[in-house]
């Protein structure tokens, strides 16, 4: 039944003049005989180097392609027949190590997402070249280990992610700063070495959250991990009416409650994940104490010098909280002093709280 639904859906779409072209057997059927006049492409799975030479889609705006199979050659062909592409997703797709220069003359790309591209190395040759790109994605290209510094050059980028860049060991200093437009960045399971120093200063070789929190203005997500809380610099002010979502984690993967969080898609709660750290230094800075307050989802593991959870993170009450995880806190002996407290309602919104090895 789905199919009949699916195929009546594809031939209704046919008929409007914004073209539509949608095949999930793709493999099977292979490219389309006529393509002058379509605007949207979708072909899943298909052998992308089998593509028709000399290929042109005047009018093609969205492409997207899911498959094994590729060629440097294919590339070409799709590049210089449809220069009017606004957004290129290409998906899963094996055979691409480095981003041909080709791309380079899609001057009008919006949108450019490789997820899943898992042997992609080199993206530094062509990447600076599109600069009305303000979407980015290379979710799952665990095989980058360095953003080139012509990221920095994309002075529309809204959105970047590298998400499950596992293998990423730098981005250069001076990059994410240069993002004057970022509005999302996400970086879940992906590059931790953050520069340490407090300060901003010409001889730092690699990225550093002052450069991220510099971007606070115009920032609307925030996903990223950390391998301290104490790398956010303490001068920095945060307001607290500022709208950023965020999931910011120093968590070692494996180590939570069987070893399962993820922020899984694009929409999430504000989330915080705190281990192995001294409550009396990261309440000393500005910016947690801020997250505190926004926090929906919480977990805290070995967690030193916190004795009542409420009235020592936060003395509103976390009224947003909705989920509370502690793990591995023995200095802990109440969640709220009540002798204490005489603030607004505690936890007003909290639906699941989970303790474990706390044995106060």
């Amino acid at each position: 039944m789905h199919d009949i639904v699916r195929d009546v859906t594809i031939s209704i779409a046919s008929r409007d003049p914004h073209r539509f072209l949608i095949r999930c057997d793709a493999e099977k059927k292979g490219w389309p005989k006529i393509y002058d006049h379509y605007t949207t492409i979708s072909l899943i799975p298909i052998n992308i180097d089998e593509i028709p030479v000399g290929l042109e889609c005047p009018k093609l705006e969205l492409l997207h392609l899911e498959g094994e199979r590729y060629s440097e050659n294919s590339m070409d062909i799709i590049c210089k027949g449809m220069k009017e592409l606004k957004v290129l997703a290409l998906v899963d797709v094996c055979g691409i190590s480095a981003l041909p220069s080709s791309l380079g003359v899609l001057k009008g790309l919006r949108t450019l997402s490789l997820n899943g591209c898992r042997y992609l190395t080199d993206i530094s040759d062509v990447i600076g070249r599109l600069e009305n790109l303000e979407i980015l994605s290379f979710r799952k290209c665990s095989r980058i280990l360095e953003l080139p510094k012509e990221i920095g050059l994309l002075k529309h980028l809204r959105l970047l992610d590298i998400t499950d860049c596992d293998r990423l060991e730098k981005i250069p200093h001076g990059l994410l700063s240069s993002l004057s437009s970022l509005e999302e960045l996400y970086m879940e399971n992906s590059f931790r070495k953050w520069e340490q120093s407090a300060t901003e200063s010409e001889d730092k070789r690699m990225a550093s959250l002052v450069e991220v929190m510099s971007l606070s203005n115009h920032l609307k997500v925030l996903v990223i991990e950390i391998p301290d809380f104490n790398f956010f610099p303490k001068d920095f002010y945060l307001t607290s009416r500022a709208t950023i979502r965020f999931h910011i984690s120093n968590r070692i993967h494996g180590e939570l409650f069987g070893g399962q969080s993820s922020t899984g898609c694009y929409a999430f709660e504000n989330k915080l994940e705190i281990f192995r750290s001294d409550a009396t230094e990261f309440m000393e800075i500005q910016i947690v104490r801020v997250l505190f307050k926004k926090c929906e989802d919480l977990i805290l593991g070995r967690i030193k010098n916190l004795k009542y959870v409420l009235n020592e993170l936060d003395q509103e009450g976390l009224q947003h909280l909705k989920v509370l995880r502690i793990q591995d806190c023995p200095e802990i002996e109440y969640l709220v002093n009540g002798a204490s407290w005489t603030q607004q309602t505690a936890f007003p919104l909290i639906q699941s709280i989970e303790l474990a090895g706390c044995p106060s």
